[in-house]
């Protein structure tokens, strides 16, 4: 994309009409433990969060075109609620190389990979959480995704650098739907991302800036609605979006993509991650 296509889209599913930007994180699939084959898991639903953390620098807006990748398996993370909160997500002596992850020591819901446990918690499935960097070197320049960002040293990034707000998507999936079809606690489990990865290492998220600048910097410098959304900020300018869902697009490319499939969306082959097979490994 140029730096200005997202920018000139007609419409948006945003909260803000001003913000076109494209928020991004691969399908989810599960595989028939029977039959191996594979029905799309639908998305519950997907919050994205910007934070103006506390720091000495200003915050300053996203510009059109700025491209962010984000696949560091210490801020991309599996989260799973469960109404078992005794026993930990993942087996004590996993080492994530055979059929499930690593538990996060410091949370016994979360951890690096996919769980093999059931998330059966009353109001949440399983979820993904992705933080991105939000220092931004401008000698790399917008679209370098692999080198342009770091993450801020003691709130504050290095001289030069741009301090930008700091994203975070959280995604949740409708696993619950499949719990009666696969058997957790054995050290597996049936869940695969679109590129063919049954581990979730290579869970990532992508972020391409539509924003008008004018309208993210106004919301930095004058709107704190804490928990409430951007949307609910005063004088927004070109105000908020209908939730008539009206914005949509037609898919470039005729494939099937729902119901029970033989394979995965563009024949991706299911493998281990770290086999690296039919592809590159995660940004």
């Amino acid at each position: 994309m140029s730096d200005t296509q997202a920018l000139q889209s007609t419409c948006t599913s945003a909260k803000l009409k001003n913000d076109k930007s494209n928020y991004w994180v691969p399908a989810l699939y599960f595989q028939n433990p029977i039959d191996g084959k594979v029905e799309a898991v639908e998305l519950f639903y997907m919050n994205v969060y910007y934070f103006f953390d506390s720091t000495a620098d200003h915050i300053m807006a996203f510009q059109p075109g700025h491209y962010l990748a984000d696949g560091n398996p210490q801020p991309v993370q599996w989260m799973c609620t469960r109404q078992d909160t005794q026993n930990p997500l993942y087996s004590p002596s996993s080492n994530g190389m055979h059929g499930e992850g690593i538990q996060d020591p410091k949370n016994a819901g979360s951890g690096v990979g996919f769980p093999d446990k059931q998330c059966d918690g009353t109001t949440l499935p399983l979820r993904a959480d992705i933080h991105f960097p939000s220092c931004y070197n401008p000698i790399a320049g917008l679209g370098s995704y692999k080198n342009n960002m770091q993450y801020p040293t003691g709130g504050n990034c290095l001289e030069g650098w741009i301090h930008t707000p700091h994203l975070f998507y959280e995604v949740y999936w409708n696993t619950p739907k499949f719990s009666d079809r696969w058997t957790p606690g054995r050290g597996s489990q049936p869940f695969v991302l679109a590129n063919g990865d049954s581990t979730g290492y290579s869970l990532h998220g992508d972020f391409i800036s539509g924003w008008d600048p004018e309208t993210l910097q106004q919301i930095i410098d004058n709107c704190d609605t804490g928990s409430s959304g951007m949307d609910k900020c005063h004088g927004l300018i070109e105000g908020v979006n209908d939730d008539s869902g009206s914005c949509t697009i037609q898919s470039p490319v005729e494939e099937i993509i729902r119901g029970p499939m033989e394979n995965l969306p563009g024949n991706n082959p299911i493998h281990q991650w770290e086999d690296n097979v039919g592809g590159s490994k995660a940004k």
